[in-house]
C-alpha cells in the first residue's frame, strides 16, 4: 500500500488482491487496489485482465468505479470536456453491488450520476449499421423491444400490444389485406363517429382534404381517381356518393356538393367530361352530365322532380348574362345544345323555361341560330300515338297589356321571309286581329252578301273555323261546337 493509506498492513486479499495476478502489474494506493496482466486458466490458456477492486460491501467509502478518460490541452476556465481539468469521459463501468455491474457511456461525471442498467447509453442515439438476415431473421418470432418514457427498453409480445386502431387490415376473405379507420364503435380508436384528415388537424367531414400550397405553380387536385374498368357489363364509378337519413326523414341532402370561387377567368363548380379516346370502338352513348331524378316506384309524393336543375343569379356581382341551363354542341353529324326527353302518365315537358323579374324583356327560352342552310332558333317536334301532339305550343296569361303565346317576327318583308309559316291545315279557335285581316274580312264580307258567297269560303278554309274581327265584324263561320275541340292543353 501506499504512504497515503490509511490502512497500512491490512490483508491485501481484503481489498482485492487475488494469487492468480502474477504476471502483470499490481498498483495500489488510497486504500485500494488494480492489476493489469495475465490470468492464467491452463495449460497455454492466459486471458488479459483489467481488474480493479473496492472495498467490502460494508465499508463507509464510496464505490470504487473503471473508467475511461480522455484529455486535451488543459482550459482552466472548461467545466467539462477533453479541456477541462477532469477530462472527457467516455465510458464507465460501476459496480453497485457484488453481483452485479453497469456498463455506461457517455461523460457521467459531468453529468453527476451513474449507469443504472445493464447497458446505459447517457446520451446521443444507439445505431446498427446492419442487421443480418440470416439466422438472425425469424418471422415466426412474436416478441418486440420497446422503451419507457425514461428510455429504459423491455420487451413484450406483440399480440399484447394495444390495438392502436389507426389503420387496421382485414385478414381472409373478398377483403383480405385490405384496410379502414374510422369504422364501428371501439373506445380509444378512430370509431364511426370520428373523422379522417389530410393535411389538417381538425377535419370537417368524415374525410376532409386540406391543401394551402399556393405558391409552387404545381396545379393542385384535392382527390384523384385513376382506375381501370374490366370488360364486363358492370357499371364502373371512379367515384360515388350516397347520402340517406339514418331513421325517419331529412330535410336537405345533396349527393355531391361542389363549390368553386374567386377564379380571375373560369370557375367550374362542377367540371365532367366523357372522353372517346379509343378509335377503333363504337360507343352508343356519351354524357358529359348525366343526371337522373327518380321517385318512389312503390308509392310516395314528389311535387317536383329535376334530373339537372341550374339556377343562376344573386348577390350583389354585376352579371352581364346569367344562364340557369347552358348548352353548347358542335362537331360532326347532329349537334344539339340543349335537348329535353320527358314521359308521364299526367304531364311530361322535355323542356320546361321560365322567366321572370323586373327587367324590360324577359325570355322564356331564348333561341339563336346561325351559319347553316337551315336554321331554327327553336324547333319543336311532336311524334306520338296520343291524342293529341304539339310542335310548339303557346300560352300567355296573366300580363296588364299585352300578352302573345306565339310571336314571330322578320326583318323585312321580302317574298321569302314569313313571320309565320305553316304547312298544312291551320285550325284555330282565337280571335285574330290584324290589318291583313281586316282587310281580308272586308273582301270575305263582300262576298258574303252574294249568293255562295260563305259557302265557296268556307270550302276553301276547311276544316278550320275563324272569327275574323275587323271593323265591320264579318263573321265567316259559326264556332264549332263543344265536342269537337280538341282538349286545352296545360303547360
Amino acid at each position: 500500500m501506499d504512504s497515503t493509506s490509511n490502512s497500512v498492513g491490512v490483508d491485501m486479499n481484503a481489498v482485492g488482491f487475488r494469487r492468480w495476478m502474477k504476471n502483470g502489474i499490481t498498483m495500489t494506493g488510497n486504500g485500494d487496489q488494480c492489476y493489469i496482466g495475465h490470468k492464467y486458466r491452463g495449460a497455454d490458456e492466459s486471458d488479459l485482465v483489467l481488474q480493479w477492486s473496492d472495498d467490502a460491501e460494508y465499508d463507509p467509502y464510496l464505490t470504487d468505479r473503471l473508467r475511461f478518460i480522455f484529455t486535451n490541452d488543459y482550459n482552466s476556465g472548461a467545466t467539462s470536456g477533453a479541456t477541462c481539468l477532469e477530462g472527457l469521459e467516455t465510458f464507465r463501468i460501476f459496480v453497485p453491488s457484488n453481483d452485479e455491474a453497469y456498463v455506461g457511456i457517455g461523460d457521467w461525471n459531468a453529468a453527476a450520476t451513474d449507469p443504472e442498467e445493464r447497458l446505459d447509453v447517457l446520451d446521443g442515439a444507439v445505431r446498427i449499421r446492419d442487421l443480418p438476415s440470416n439466422p438472425f431473421e425469424d418471422p415466426s418470432l412474436d416478441q418486440i423491444v420497446v422503451t419507457d418514457p425514461a428510455g429504459v427498453l423491455h420487451w413484450r409480445d406483440v399480440s399484447s400490444l394495444p390495438d392502436n386502431c389507426e389503420w387496421n387490415q382485414i385478414s381472409g376473405g373478398t377483403f383480405d389485406d385490405d384496410v379502414y379507420t374510422a369504422y364501428g364503435t371501439v373506445s380509444g380508436c378512430p370509431d364511426k363517429d370520428n373523422s379522417v384528415g389530410i393535411g389538417t388537424i381538425t377535419p370537417a367531414a368524415k374525410l376532409d382534404v386540406v391543401s394551402n400550397v399556393v405558391t409552387d405553380g404545381t396545379p393542385r387536385i384535392g382527390i384523384q381517381c385513376d382506375l381501370k374498368a374490366d370488360g364486363t357489363n358492370n357499371l364502373h364509378s371512379a367515384m360515388t356518393a350516397t347520402i340517406a337519413p339514418n331513421s325517419g326523414n331529412a330535410v336537405l341532402i345533396n349527393g355531391v356538393t361542389a363549390t368553386a370561387s374567386n377564379a380571375d377567368s373560369v370557375a367550374k363548380g362542377v367540371h365532367a367530361i366523357a372522353r372517346a379516346t379509343n378509335a377503333s370502338i363504337t360507343m352508343y352513348e356519351l354524357y358529359g352530365v348525366h343526371g337522373e331524378a327518380l321517385g318512389n316506384s312503390s308509392g310516395g309524393t314528389v311535387t317536383n322532380s329535376y334530373g339537372i336543375y341550374g339556377k343562376s343569379g344573386g348577390g350583389a356581382s354585376t352579371v352581364t348574362n346569367n344562364y340557369g341551363v347552358y348548352g353548347n354542341s358542335s362537331g360532326g353529324g347532329s349537334s344539339i345544345g340543349v335537348q329535353g326527353s320527358a314521359s308521364g302518365t299526367t304531364g311530361a315537358t322535355g323542356v320546361s323555361a321560365y322567366a321572370a323579374g323586373s327587367s324590360s324583356v324577359t325570355l322564356g327560352v331564348h333561341g339563336v341560330s346561325q351559319g347553316s342552310a337551315q336554321n331554327r332558333a327553336v324547333y319543336g317536334r311532336s311524334n306520338s300515338s296520343g291524342t293529341n301532339n304539339y310542335g310548339v305550343y303557346g300560352w300567355a296569361q296573366t300580363g296588364s297589356v299585352g300578352n302573345i303565346g306565339v310571336y314571330g317576327q322578320v326583318d323585312d318583308t321580302t317574298a321569302t321571309n314569313w313571320a309565320g309559316y305553316f304547312t298544312g291545315k291551320v285550325r284555330g279557335t282565337a280571335t285574330v286581329y290584324d290589318q291583313f285581316l281586316e282587310h281580308f274580312g272586308r273582301e270575305l264580307e263582300d262576298q258574303c252578301g252574294r249568293p255562295g258567297g260563305c259557302q265557296q269560303h268556307h270550302r276553301a278554309v276547311e276544316p278550320q273555323d275563324l272569327r275574323v274581327h275587323s271593323r265591320r265584324a264579318c263573321e265567316l263561320v259559326p264556332a264549332e261546337r263543344a265536342s269537337d275541340r280538341p282538349p286545352r292543353p296545360r303547360p
